[in-house]
């Protein structure tokens, strides 16, 4: 069995988060390493990175996650590596149990996929379990931006990475997995993070304005009306309908307030799309 694996991390202005997923991981770095490849934030980000002994930190241009990852890809020499997001909240041994599986069931790779595990009844929680279950574990698809994952490092050498920012780059991702290697031998997994429990309306509604904000970020001329699409229709009316009509029915205005939270968030830097 393989002894370590190596974790990725792409961040871009998380100083905000990055040192609550570091001290997770820091503790105690026996079975791993940590890759930090950092978008050129304009935060504290790299400056708290530097703060913690062993980690590898790389300053690269601000072109999108794919291009992020494919730098990190090139450097490392382990057969595994996971992806985490810099704002999760993942636990060290969760990662390490799962790489003891991996291997075990000669799997392809483990996707972590957030749990419905609320200890408390405040509403906005509520609204992002329900967010998750109805729309992602739902899902059978594997997306592996977004949410943490584990998986074998050979399949990301030879992929496609485009040059630029891609809109939806986890769709994307996806597609070019399949394209070069077919259906591979992915395990779900669950696991609680308190990445997606923020329990108040302006924690939220702040998130997802930023989610609008860095939506602009991907948007050149030739994707708006794909980005717009997406935000309108699968977000605001899909996906607060898919919980409209399930038995978490009474969640359906948040999500629908959540998905206009973001569109404010978009319109708000229309600056930053490249016509």
């Amino acid at each position: 069995m393989e002894s370590k694996f190596t974790i990725i991390i792409c961040t871009l202005n998380n100083a905000l988060t990055i040192a609550n997923l570091l001290d997770k991981l820091h503790k105690n770095m026996s079975k791993y390493e940590i890759m930090v490849i950092d978008a050129s934030s304009e935060d504290e980000t790299r400056e708290i990175v530097e703060k913690y002994e062993y980690i590898k930190l790389y300053k690269v241009e601000r072109k999108g996650k794919l291009q992020q990852l494919k730098f990190a890809i090139s450097l490392t020499n382990t057969t595994y590596f996971a992806l985490i997001d810099a704002d999760d909240s993942i636990e060290r041994n969760d990662l390490i149990n799962v790489f003891e599986l991996i291997q075990k069931e000669n799997l392809d790779g483990v996707q972590f996929k957030t749990t419905s595990k609320i200890e408390s009844n405040n509403y906005w929680q509520n609204v992002w379990r329900t967010y998750f279950d109805t729309i992602y574990i739902a899902n059978k698809s594997i997306k592996m931006l977004g949410r943490p994952c584990i998986t074998k490092t050979q399949y990301y050498i030879d992929i496609d990475y485009g040059t630029t920012r891609i809109l939806h780059e986890d769709t994307y991702l996806e597609k070019q997995l399949i394209k070069n290697h077919g259906i591979l031998n992915y395990k779900v997994v669950p696991y609680y993070s308190e990445r997606w429990c923020e329990d108040s309306f302006i924690t939220n509604w702040n998130k997802w304005l930023t989610y609008g904000k860095g939506d602009t970020e991907i948007t050149n001329k030739s994707s708006l009306i794909n980005c717009l699409y997406h935000l309108f229709v699968k977000i605001l009316i899909i996906r607060t309908a898919k919980v409209l009509f399930s038995s978490d029915f009474v969640y359906a205005p948040g999500i629908f307030i959540f998905g206009l939270s973001r569109i404010i968030g978009f319109t708000s830097n229309l600056n930053k799309i490249k016509f």
